[in-house]
């Protein structure tokens, strides 16, 4: 059987926070593709739960891929972003942008490593007031007390 042209290959990341709709990058053909997409989740409420899961948490991530001329998807990987970056903020840099390369681990094989995407994240606005008001009504920096955060799953056991 002959294997599909390279460009034949679609990927796309898929994304989910907290309780939002899963939310999908452009897709993109090739074995280097770039998705050159911009992602959003909102508006977000800043409760408590919502900044220990900043804290504590991570954002899901899963790497879909499937051919022009079969629209059936396959998960190919998965990586998971922890956001406690997001809460680096100071009255010098109150809404800083973080950044950086996340790797997907194969669904098959958890140790292979399949793919990196690059990224930046950053809040609308800054949260600082927010992490304050926080750190004053519990008497603890964000982080370091107790939480029963559940973590979310709704793109499944990976």
């Amino acid at each position: 059987e002959d294997l599909p042209p390279e460009s034949a290959l679609i990927t796309m990341v898929l994304v989910e926070f907290l309780h939002f709709d899963i939310v999908s990058s452009e897709t993109a053909s090739g074995l280097r593709p770039r998705y050159d997409s911009l992602l959003s989740f909102g508006p977000i409420e800043l409760s408590d739960a919502v900044l220990e899961h900043v804290a504590k948490g991570s954002v899901r991530l899963e790497l879909q891929a499937f051919t022009s001329s079969n629209l059936a998807s396959y998960q190919l990987g998965h990586a998971d972003l922890r956001l406690s970056s997001l809460l680096e903020c100071s009255p010098q840099s109150p809404n800083p942008t973080v950044g950086g390369t996340i790797t997907f681990a194969s669904s098959s094989d958890a140790m292979l490593q399949i793919a990196t995407v690059e990224y930046k994240a950053r809040w609308r606005k800054t949260i600082l007031p927010e992490l304050e008001s926080y750190r004053e009504r519990r008497g603890h920096a964000l982080g370091q007390g107790p939480s029963a955060v559940p973590q979310p799953h709704a793109l499944g056991a990976m």
